[in-house]
């Protein structure tokens, strides 16, 4: 029947015969007669509609578009009903947009006389709906094509319309259309709730796939949160989302080093080029001096027991890489990052650094499909480190040999030798990767299995990266009411790894850079030992060529869970998770190379194994009353536990290299064998309470009672609180006439306690190990000591953080501005510090003194164009600064925190705690240039004061060098970090670029320091040569070659600007009209050229200006020596889907 709000008839039997016909005639005659009668009243109103609705009835929401525009609206209730449940978010919207988003997907149509709507079924096949016009010809030509998402998903009921028409279809449930068109060069228009709407003109063409991108900002996007989701209008915390098609873009080992420059204040380093190493990762900065400043990591609701569990191994390769290494960047499906403490408190102990949350990728109901993506690339070095040519050297030796008498003199147009020694180590090497994909499922039973492969050659010789994975993803609607999933993951690598700088220069990045120029890789056909006069340098061709260095680990992640609904709006989850992992480092030494012919061969050998569950069970209340109320309230109950154990041994004296290290019972001196047992467990509550109300107030309280083996028995559990609030200022009815601008305006704060927990085991107790005691010729004994004092009064690391937010959309979210504003607090901080040595040990590990980190963030994303050419813009930029406010009573500064790490034989400690000032100061003294002559060396008191030696500043004015003179020469920690990625794409084709940077940090060079030794017979820094002093010109800045080196050498002359701007990667991207191909099953075929590390522009010599010598170490930050390379790759790439 006809109806404009109601049908009267509804639930009734409709008359028939002439009945029926007097009957509708009446009711529209008197329908007509309203109409006219409020004619002039309606006109006066609006004409755009305002409508967020969620699964409300289809008549409900037509009666709203009713009294917003006061037209009627008739329509028969066989077509139009209360089953019919719609959502839409549509503000101040044309009448005919919000009707089309409403009607075209239920196959419905409509026009409009005057001030009257009517909706009627199209009389044409359900495939295509036309308001009412001429039937279109069989003769007319057609436009067909597929729609999908950006991950290639098909699109059903996306409406297709003839600009400027009233023509249009719906695609299909595999996203197929088909559309009459009346000419060429007619446009098209594509458009569905959540996606950008997007116009192309077809031309000649007859065949049109698309792609259609989500869109910018979709307020009832679900996010995820700690044991949850919630609408993103809810969000009262600080978290940012990543999704899949963002996070792999070009060649991405791994999802952490995908993330870099993508989420404001979210710090992502990758200090090391060696394949599959991983990156350090801050979250608003640094908060613990000895603890762990990584963030948690939690896998489908599994959080990971360590970064790396192979940790300790002497493998070359940081031990501490990312929880994100072992997952396959293909099988993630979007990562959420939780910055503030209202959205890491429900993390409790482990909160206090961020957590990143890893959602897979799940099977969808509908048709099955099949992803195949393969790349493969070549990677080269970015840029050679300036050092001086061979003739250059020998100049710059010959000039050292006459001021310190050395014996040796060379002919610089004879040398014995021209090497470049970095020619001998790089290379260019190819990387190849492939994934397969299956998904898909129905009401029942839904799936995602993917496996794939990796190799990854290094750009140093003998180096190398293969993975292997596998996943399976599944769930099962047992009932209405009962639901089981299971995860599971298997990844497997294995490297060839080259020793790169840790600890010292002698390793072979480092080493190959200090090689002399002037002496061959062989001589007679056998490596040399030594490459410098002072054999220190072991030849590092020699080992990167004949060191046998394998590391191989396998990871196991398995999780099962169930969730129940057990009342309406009352669900309960049980879950059961499982981590295991295995790393095994094979270390050998052959006697060709330096070290194996000093022992005869050497070998090591370390098995690392752990495992780790974790239960976790909640319960979840829901409850929405009349769209006023809306509350979630979760409570739960978690268990964890881990234990793990380690061996290494190591020998030497081997009779043959062929078994290496597969036989170390064969070598006559077995110097070490130890074992060391790991274990620890977690009990704890958490809970969570959302409350909004009328969709504007929000509230949010979380809490987590965590209790730890870690600790003492007087402070095991603690409590992890916190509250958040939220505004929406842009559903208040005062703001209502500026939402055609600003259509989302919300106000945040939240203020919350997380801890630190991530500290080796049982040091709350004393330990003891065994000693051999020679009591004789033939008699020893073995005993055992204690290694350390137990400290029962340790407890938790706690972070106070208050973080004030706010979030702005314009024009529909067309321009999205997030801006966050923190301040964090770490009290009770761990650190081993020095104790007096009358009680027999050296450190004892204590809580001492505070941090701080405040700061502010910004992220502005942006649809600049759309249409035919769209333009995407996110940029985002971060401000952090840090302080150490306290140390232990009575202690100011602590020199050296890092227990003499960098030190060797270089003196150099150019590492400092002082109360005050940030974490990562370096200190030392002060290059003044170069002494001059002869009269100002009289004035100088230092170790050597003779014209051109170094010269530094005597800070304290007393007029003699000493360390009194050290001050603060730099400052590790950057100024501001940011990144900036930009999209476009044209008819098919797309264009990514991506770029990232670091301003205002410094880094202290000892590779430089070490290239500056040449009466050791090392290569020198180009810089050295080029400005040195010399008796023809003294007025140069840099000392004369020869100079005093060794004392003196933590000064400014090796700090460099380590601020950077980086053009990360380029990506072009064309999608092929698969239709055009004419082959069965093909849904999508994308093909790609993607540049990484395409360049740097920097002022730091060095080979990358986030190198770190020394890992994730908090304490040696910004110190460089050597360390492996990153690669610049040039790659193909094409993606199915079937």
């Amino acid at each position: 029947m006809i109806n404009y709000e109601f049908s009267v008839w509804r639930g009734h039997a409709w008359p028939s015969g002439k009945m029926s016909q007097l009957l509708r005639i009446m009711k529209l005659t008197s329908l007509l007669l309203l109409w006219a009668s409020l004619h002039l009243a309606a006109a006066t109103k609006s004409q755009t509609v305002t409508l967020k609705v969620k699964k409300q009835p289809l008549p409900e929401v037509l009666a709203s578009i009713k009294a917003q525009t006061g037209y009627l609206i008739l329509y028969n209730d066989r077509y139009v009903n209360p089953q019919m449940l719609v959502s839409i978010d549509v503000n101040n919207q044309r009448l005919e947009t919000v009707l089309d988003q409403l009607l075209s997907p239920r196959q419905l149509t409509y026009y409009i006389k005057d001030q009257t709507i009517a909706i009627r079924r199209p009389k044409t096949t359900s495939a295509q709906i036309t308001r009412p016009m001429p039937v279109p010809e069989v003769q007319q030509p057609e436009v067909s094509g597929t729609v999908t998402d950006e991950s290639g998903q098909p699109l059903e009921g996306v409406t297709v319309a003839v600009k400027n028409s009233r023509v249009a279809t719906i695609t299909d449930s595999n996203g197929n259309y088909r559309i009459p068109i009346s000419k060429d060069g007619t446009t098209l228009v594509f458009t569905i709730v959540g996606f950008d709407a997007q116009e192309h003109r077809m031309g000649t063409r007859r065949v049109f796939d698309l792609r259609l991108k989500a869109s910018l900002s979709d307020l009832d996007e679900v996010v995820v949160v700690g044991y949850g989701t919630t609408r993103k209008s809810d969000l009262t915390g600080s978290i940012a989302s990543v999704k899949s098609e963002d996070l792999n873009i070009g060649m991405v080992q791994s999802a952490d080093i995908g993330l870099r420059g993508k989420v404001a204040g979210v710090q992502v380093t990758q200090i090391s080029g060696q394949p599959g190493a991983g990156t350090t990762i801050r979250i608003r900065g640094t908060n613990s001096i000895q603890g762990n400043n990584e963030p948690l990591y939690v896998v489908d609701g599994i959080p990971l027991s360590g970064g790396n569990n192979a940790e300790g191994l002497a493998t070359g390769i940081d031990a501490s890489t990312s929880g994100l290494t072992h997952i396959s960047p293909s099988d993630i499906e979007s990562i959420e990052i939780l910055k503030d403490a209202s959205a890491t408190a429900i993390y409790g102990a482990r909160g206090a650094s961020g957590v990143v949350l890893i959602t897979t990728k799940r099977g969808k109901e509908g048709a099955s499909n099949v992803n195949f993506n393969v790349y493969t690339g070549m990677q080269q070095l970015d840029k050679k480190v300036e050092l001086t040519s061979p003739e250059e050297w020998a100049i710059m030796w010959n000039e050292a040999a006459e001021y310190l008498n050395l014996p040796t003199r060379y002919d610089v147009n004879n040398l014995p030798a021209r090497t470049d020694w970095q020619n001998e180590i790089y290379r260019k090497a190819p990387i190849q990767n492939y994934e397969l994909m299956f998904s898909g499922g129905n009401e029942k039973m839904r799936y995602m299995l993917s496996s794939g492969y990796m190799d990854q050659k290094g750009i140093v010789v003998n180096s190398s990266f293969k993975r292997y994975s596998f996943r399976l993803n599944l769930d099962r609607k047992v009932s209405d009411r009962l639901n089981i999933g299971a995860n599971f993951s298997v990844v497997g690598t294995n490297s060839n790894v080259a020793e790169s700088a840790n600890e010292n220069a002698t390793d072979a990045v480092g080493a190959t850079l200090l090689a002399s120029p002037t002496l061959s890789v062989k001589e007679n056909g056998e490596y040399i030992l030594y490459v410098d006069m002072d054999n220190k340098n072991p030849n590092p061709v020699s080992k990167l060529r004949e060191y046998v260095n394998k590391d191989i680990r396998s990871r196991l992640l398995g999780n099962i869970f169930g969730e129940l609904d057990i009342i309406p709006g009352l669900k309960a989850k049980v879950s059961f998770s499982m981590d295991v992992s295995n790393g095994k480092a094979n270390f050998y030494a052959p006697k060709s190379t330096t070290v194996g012919k000093l022992n005869e061969g050497l070998a090591r050998v370390g098995v690392v194994n752990t495992v780790y569950w974790n239960s976790t069970n909640t319960l979840t209340y829901t409850k929405e009353i009349n769209d006023i109320h809306r509350l979630t309230v979760m409570g739960g109950v978690t268990w964890e536990k881990s234990v793990g154990e380690s061996l290494s041994s190591t020998a030497s004296g081997f009779v043959t290299d062929l078994l290496t290290f597969n036989n170390l019972g064969s070598a006559t001196n077995l110097s070490t064998a130890s074992g060391n047992p790991n274990m620890f467990s977690i009990h704890s509550y958490i809970g969570r309470a959302n409350y909004s109300l009328l969709d504007r107030y929000l509230l949010t309280f979380t809490g987590r009672i965590d209790g730890s083996s870690r600790f003492g028995a007087e402070n095991k559990y603690a409590v992890f609180p916190s509250l958040a609030l939220g505004w929406r200022l842009s559903e208040e009815p005062f703001f209502q006439p500026l939402k055609a601008t600003v259509n989302n305006l919300k106000l945040r704060v939240s203020h919350g306690v997380t801890g630190e927990q991530a500290i080796p085991s049982f040091r709350s107790l004393s330990s003891l190990t065994s000693s051999v005691i020679i009591l004789g010729e033939d008699a020893n004994a073995v005993g055992f000591y204690q290694t350390r004092l137990p400290n029962p009064n340790l407890k938790w690391e706690r972070t106070r953080q208050t973080d004030l937010g706010i979030d702005v959309g314009f024009w529909n979210n067309r321009l999205s501005l997030v801006v966050d504003v923190y301040k964090k607090k770490t009290t009770d901080l761990l650190f081993a510090i020095d104790i007096p040595r009358t009680s027999g040990f050296q450190s004892a590990l204590q809580n001492i003194g505070s941090i701080e980190n405040k700061g502010l963030e910004v992220g502005v994303s942006a649809q600049l164009l759309s249409g035919k050419f769209s333009w995407d813009m996110t940029i985002n930029n971060s401000f952090n600064r840090n302080k150490l406010l306290a140390l232990s009573s009575g202690i100011q500064e602590i020199y050296n925190p890092t227990g003499g790490i960098i030190s060797g034989d270089t003196k150099s400690q150019p590492t400092l705690l002082r109360v005050g000032m940030p974490l990562g100061i370096l200190y030392g003294y002060v290059f003044d240039g170069a002494i001059l002559d002869e009269a100002e060396a009289a004035t100088i008191k230092q170790s050597r004061s003779a014209p051109g030696e170094l010269k530094v500043k005597d800070i304290d004015g007393d007029g003699a060098i000493t360390v009194a003179d050290k001050t603060i020469i730099g400052n590790a920690n950057p100024k501001y970090t940011g990144g900036w990625t930009n999209n476009f794409s044209y008819k098919g084709f797309g264009l990514m670029v991506l770029t990232h940077w670091s301003v205002g940090n410094n880094i202290y060079s000892l590779q430089h320091v070490m290239n500056t030794f040449m009466d050791r017979g090392y290569n020198m820094a180009k810089d050295f040569y080029l400005n040195r002093w010399t008796a023809e010109n003294p007025n140069n800045h840099t000392p004369r070659s020869g100079h005093d080196a060794r004392n003196y050498v933590d000064n400014s002359w090796h700090v460099f600007n380590g601020s950077f701007f980086r053009i990360k990667n380029i990506t072009l991207s064309y999608d092929i009209p698969v239709n055009t191909l004419d082959i069965k099953f093909l849904r999508g075929l994308r093909a790609y050229l993607s540049a990484d590390n395409v360049h740097t522009f920097t002022k730091y010599p060095g080979y990358n200006p986030e190198g770190s010598a020394f890992g994730n170490n908090s304490l040696a930050q910004g110190v460089d020596i050597g360390v492996y390379p990153n690669a610049k790759v040039f790659m193909l790439g094409l993606n199915v889907t079937f």
